[in-house]
């Protein structure tokens, strides 16, 4: 039986998550859904707790029949990556292969000897968990990008309200990293 590894935000789960998920279960038994950054929440990268994401996640997968197919597994940053692999190998249940779009965690889970696969990107121009929560910020259309049991969970448990409340303010956004452009002094 193979077990994959499929590691994600969900901030929140959407449809290419979703779309993500069947895919890889087309190749493996079972797949163990990473919840990663656990310990964040009530932020604009991260408005949702562990427990909310599990939740809203749990349903989609009840009605997608893939309840016992799917592991939900929380798992907290630690901020070194190179003890990163072996934190998340101690907190999840064994696997056998990666799926991930990530160049880090795939370079990462690389040099720790797994098979890594992309998570192949389902219109990821519109499925994107970042512009998901733009949409619900600017009380735009985004019900549709999302399974309805996470629609129908944020509206609920007032998930649309919160993220509303995160959003930065303009001129306020968290600024991009850049490579350094100073020069080494001689």
């Amino acid at each position: 039986m193979t077990t994959a590894l499929f590691i994600g935000r969900f901030q929140p789960f959407h449809c290419g998550h979703l779309k993500a998920l069947e895919y890889i279960l087309e190749k493996n038994e079972s797949v163990l859904l990473m919840l990663g950054s656990a310990q964040e929440s009530n932020t604009w990268d991260n408005p949702f707790s562990a427990k909310e994401r599990i939740q809203m996640i749990s349903a989609v997968l009840m009605r997608a029949g893939l309840a016992g197919k799917a592991t939900l597994v929380p798992v907290t940053d630690i901020g070194d990556n190179k003890l990163w692999v072996g934190h998340v190998k101690t907190h999840v249940p064994a696997f056998d292969c990666v799926h991930s779009n990530n160049p880090l965690v795939k370079k990462l889970f690389r040099e720790a000897g797994y098979a890594v696969f992309d998570t192949s990107s389902f219109d990821r121009g519109r499925l994107e968990g970042v512009k998901i929560r733009a949409l619900i910020a600017e009380s735009k259309p985004w019900e549709e990008r999302v399974p309805p049991e996470v629609a129908a969970y944020l509206k609920l448990c007032g998930g649309d309200v919160k993220i509303k409340r995160l959003k930065p303010a303009p001129g306020k956004e968290k600024p991009k990293m850049t490579p350094c452009k100073c020069k080494k002094k001689e």
